[in-house]
């Protein structure tokens, strides 16, 4: 989610307004917090961002799609709060994907007050919260699932956009936790997706089936743990560290109470003067460690009961 102002979409090219000057990252921002001086990172305009985020999914096969109305056609929105909503008649079989391969990226126009996803009392507290704002997203229709959403994500957070890794966390959905003893239990889930990476086997399930292992609403989220768990160990680092448990609240993803949801695997950055702080602050509601990007992984359909 990036907080510049929307700009529309030229062939598929998205260009800066001539008499505009073009809004900085959010990490520019944070004033204790110097990213581009201890790595390869550069700074980067919203414009830049998104050109290179819809060029980066443009070589993966996806085709770019304009962002849709800020009018929803769907009957429980007030407004398009997120970029899969012009997608929920593809999502639940009522309208055939149009895309070949099965796959799409956007950059939608968003408002967030009112309803399931309301920021108004967040606007002004933070710095990372807004009520209109652009949601780039990648999207697959019966095609890739949770390896290459995830390996893709990796691939251009790190490989790309060049964030340095020891500084990255990945949350994946834990329904349980809280729950009486759930420590013991995400501890024995999370080490179990280390021990199988270690050992170089191959039990991730097929890749376009949603009906895989730690797929259930009410299991943890085990497959997207080991593909994080794979990742975070390539580039030299801890998977117990940096693969994180979520609750419900922060790690299932509904686009208003009834339609498509799911659980979804959050990509935070660690903006502390030394980057050190192992995790401590993901979904701890502090400027200093912000979500950057939101995988869902569109399982489920709620109904009203």
């Amino acid at each position: 989610e990036i907080g510049a102002p929307p700009l529309p979409p030229n062939r598929g090219q998205y260009q800066d307004a001539p008499d505009e000057a073009p809004a900085k990252f959010q990490l520019a921002f944070v004033p204790s917090f110097l990213l581009n001086s201890q790595s390869d990172f550069a700074m980067m305009t919203s414009s830049q961002i998104r050109q290179s985020f819809m060029d980066f999914f443009r070589s993966k096969q996806h085709t770019i799609v304009p962002s849709s109305s800020l009018m929803p056609d769907s009957p429980n929105l007030l407004f398009t709060n997120a970029g899969m909503n012009q997608f929920v008649p593809i999502f639940l079989g009522q309208t055939q994907c149009p895309y070949t391969p099965g796959r799409a990226a956007d950059t939608q126009k968003c408002i967030r007050a009112g309803g399931k996803h309301n920021d108004l009392d967040d606007v002004g507290l933070d710095t990372y919260h807004h009520t209109f704002f652009e949601m780039l997203g990648n999207w697959s229709f019966g095609d890739y699932f949770k390896e290459h959403a995830i390996k893709w994500a990796w691939e251009l957070v790190i490989g790309e956009w060049k964030f340095p890794a020891n500084r990255v966390y990945a949350t994946v959905y834990c329904p349980f936790m809280g729950e009486r003893g759930w420590e013991g239990r995400w501890k024995a889930e999370i080490h179990y997706a280390v021990e199988v990476v270690q050992k170089g086997a191959k039990v991730f399930g097929p890749d376009k089936a949603p009906d895989v292992p730690g797929g259930g609403i009410d299991s943890a989220d085990q497959l997207s743990a080991q593909y994080w768990a794979e990742l975070f160990l390539a580039a030299g680092l801890d998977p117990l560290t940096h693969v994180i448990p979520g609750n419900k609240k922060d790690n299932f993803w509904m686009m208003g109470e009834t339609g498509p949801c799911g659980p979804c695997s959050e990509l935070h950055v660690d903006l502390t003067p030394a980057g050190d702080t192992k995790g401590s602050l993901v979904n701890k509601g502090d400027a200093r460690c912000i979500e950057i990007w939101n995988l869902v992984f569109i399982q489920f359909n709620a109904n009203p009961d």
